[in-house]
């Protein structure tokens, strides 16, 4: 993941949910700082539609709107 001045690291999954793969579960984990991490996150989406490419891009501005309001000195 890429943010100005933040170097984080994640790993995003994905899993068919259901026998006609209608669904799928997304998450994405990691932690950060990268040199020194001290915090570690986590989000889980469940039942998505099928190819599904909103789980992390939707996590990670959750998680950057929470790091500007509570560490705002890890965001510049």
């Amino acid at each position: 993941l890429s943010y100005p001045d933040l170097k984080i690291a994640a790993k995003t999954g994905t899993a068919e949910v259901g026998g006609k793969k209608n669904f799928s579960h997304s998450w994405i984990i990691g932690f950060y700082p990268y040199e020194n991490p001290k915090y570690a996150f986590a989000a889980v989406l469940e039942k998505g539609p099928a190819g599904n490419t909103i789980g992390a891009p939707y996590a990670m501005k959750q998680f950057f709107d929470w790091l500007k309001l509570y560490h705002p000195e890890y965001v510049r």
